[in-house]
């Protein structure tokens, strides 16, 4: 590898994970034009990239049909894909043996095809799986199926900690619970001579009920690697960078990292080679700041000799009198933090279902303006159109909300429902306003102008909302 500075693993990090969202016939492209000329950098992240794509290591890309969104694969059913973990595809999916949500990681070809490094993954999974901690995400099985691996663990609702440094960085009691946290965690499985390789916000999750968890955990490597470990730069110690000789230190090295992110929202590096120390606000800040210098040591031998010993550490900051936020606070914009394709997609759904109140007022107000029962018709058509739309869409909005990993499954099942419901609303509306056009225009053009917003939201606006929102799901 060619050796970067921190700050330059940071931007090549940044760079790979951009280019790994766009097409693969367009990523050479977008990484050499974002690496502005640094032809160091973008041979860098070229390899990387490389690396993610056919080396013969975990972040190889599995070889199967990535479209198996509601397929069943054994005992498993697929209910959407949740992105890429250390292995490759992660699927949420229903484990029908035991009635349970499970995440389902596909095992890269590389591993199914070839028995030395099929058995070492079974011999990592069976440690992995030997790990009980309430910090660390369970493994469940490594199944066989139809001659694809498939590592089965625990499904962690919740929010990563790169959501929550969306917002800015975190109070300093909350980044000192989360430390303590961490540190148990990583103890427990350093223990056991498990390394994670890959520690970052992204593979933290805090459930709801505020607990955090470790997830891909065991399958990044078990124990001391020969050489070139994987990872994600700028979190990568000095030595796992540099292909070389990795360890549990490698681990505090990376939370370290994440440790600096959540106190002050960015890389300890981004400034420079030099690590902008934690705004002493109080003496558990400064402990903290010591904290993180030592697990940010260039040296191995200059961390903690064992977690453990990081563990007594972070134990002995208090976090009831740490006050409240260091360091600066990187607030996103409103875009970024708050207005999200979901949040457009949620705000879509009352926004209908409110004005299908609206004009079911109208219809029910002009049902007696039109001659025999036809009024009635109309208006009853309204009714059964905007109160199925509306109570598909509001159970649809509170599964968004509340249970995010079947959104995705219950929005197919209801789609055409929902459909048939705003056609046949905006059909009522259509006859209403060509009955009433010659003896009340107004309340023609109401009519006829909301049949064609809902023509508009049916054609345009919902399926570019749905489109973003489960991209969004998806990540």
């Amino acid at each position: 590898m060619i050796a970067l500075t921190p700050q330059e693993w940071e931007r090549a990090n940044e760079i790979f994970h951009e280019a790994l969202a766009r097409p693969a016939d367009a990523r050479v492209a977008f990484i050499d034009a974002a690496a502005s000329g640094d032809t160091r950098l973008a041979s860098e992240v070229r390899s990387l990239l490389d690396f993610h794509q056919h080396a013969d290591a975990f972040l190889d890309t599995p070889q199967m049909d990535l479209s198996l969104e509601g397929q069943t694969l054994g005992p498993y059913q697929i209910v959407r894909e949740v992105g890429e973990g250390g292995m490759g595809v992660v699927y949420l999916a229903e484990d029908t043996r035991l009635g349970r949500m499970v995440a389902l990681k596909a095992i890269p070809s590389a591993w199914t095809n070839d028995a030395e490094r099929r058995e070492r993954l079974r011999h990592e999974a069976r440690a992995a799986a030997a790990l009980s901690h309430p910090g660390v995400a369970v493994i469940y099985a490594l199944e066989d199926i139809d001659g694809h691996l498939y590592l089965s663990s625990e499904f962690v609702r919740g929010n990563s900690l790169r959501d929550e440094l969306q917002h800015g960085p975190l109070p300093l009691s909350t980044v000192i619970s989360t430390a303590q946290d961490l540190a148990d965690a990583l103890a427990a499985a350093h223990d056991r001579g498990i390394v994670h390789r890959d520690l970052k916000p992204d593979n933290v999750m805090r459930t709801p009920d505020g607990r955090v968890k470790i997830i891909d955990f065991g399958v990044a490597g078990f124990g001391p690697a020969e050489e070139g470990s994987p990872g994600t730069p700028g979190y990568m110690a000095p030595e796992q960078a540099q292909a070389g000789v990795v360890d549990v230190r490698a681990d505090q090295y990376a939370l370290g990292v994440l440790l600096h992110e959540l106190a002050t929202g960015g890389h300890p590096f981004r400034d420079g080679d030099v690590r902008a120390p934690l705004d002493h606000i109080n003496p558990v800040a400064a402990s903290l700041d010591r904290i993180i210098e030592r697990c940010l040591a260039s040296a191995p031998d200059d961390r903690y000799p064992t977690t453990l010993a990081l563990v007594d550490a972070v134990g002995e900051l208090d976090a009831s009198s740490a006050g409240g936020r260091v360091g600066r606070v990187v607030t996103p914009p409103p875009s970024a933090a708050a207005f999200t394709p979901l949040w457009w997609w949620q705000f879509h759904q009352l926004i209908m279902s409110l004005a299908y109140g609206i004009v079911l007022y109208f219809l029910w107000a002009g049902r007696d303006w039109l001659p025999g029962p036809e009024g009635q018709w109309l208006f009853l058509a309204g009714v059964a159109g905007a109160l199925t739309a509306n109570t598909l869409r509001l159970h649809l909005w509170f599964t968004s909300r509340f249970y995010p990993e079947e959104w995705n499954t219950q929005r197919r099942s209801v789609w055409i429902w929902t459909r048939l419901a705003d056609f046949l609303l905006g059909a009522a509306l259509l006859l209403a306003g060509a009955r009433h056009l010659e003896t009340h225009p107004d309340l023609s053009a109401l009519f006829l102008g909301s049949a064609i917003a809902i023509l508009i939201a049916f054609a345009i606006i919902e399926p570019a909302t749905t489109r973003a929102a489960e991209r969004q799901m998806q990540r």
